[in-house]
């Protein structure tokens, strides 16, 4: 799925891996910072390459009609577009399962620190920088999370997309 046409079918399962991106992510939505977006998108990624921006986007804009296009909304127009890019550049290094656990525990440790600008820019310097020190516990809860979802489900979710995708 590298090429640069999307034809119907490949629109269609765009459009049920974002359904399970915001369905999952909303179904582990009482956890705190404990979600399963990064480990989908980076699967999606290297299955969809460049495609994957368009879950990503679909995705953004669906939890903006659903929690309102608050502060926090525009953050995630970069953030999780740029986890995407993340992915393609480590996918030439061809990374193992922990590898990919340890990227997204990094990035999941990083949220904070890349909704930084944002804060500073709604709250000043030294506004932003506080709610950012203040959101290093959770970040810690997001990196823990990413890291042990991707190293146990990386795999098995891997595969079964690769069966799938090999079917059609």
């Amino acid at each position: 799925m590298r090429s640069t046409k999307t034809s119907a079918r490949e629109l269609a399962l765009l459009a049920v891996c974002t359904a399970v991106l915001f369905g999952a992510k909303e179904a582990m939505a009482l956890l705190p910072n404990i979600e399963p977006v990064t480990l989908l998108l980076l699967l999606y990624t290297l299955f969809f390459g460049r495609k994957t921006f368009w879950i990503a986007a679909v995705f953004v804009l669906l939890e903006g009609l659903l929690y309102g296009f608050g502060t926090w909304w525009p953050m995630y127009v970069y953030i999780w577009p740029l986890w995407c890019v993340v992915v393609m550049l480590l996918r030439r290094l061809q990374p193992t399962p922990l590898l990919w656990a340890c990227a997204a525990g990094l990035y999941g440790l990083a949220f904070g620190a890349l909704c930084l600008p944002m804060h500073m820019i709604l709250m000043g310097a030294a506004g932003g920088f506080g709610w950012w020190v203040a959101g290093i516990p959770m970040d810690l809860l997001h990196g823990g999370g990413n890291f042990v979802m991707t190293l146990v489900l990386f795999q098995p979710l891997y595969r079964v997309m690769e069966r799938c995708l090999k079917r059609n």
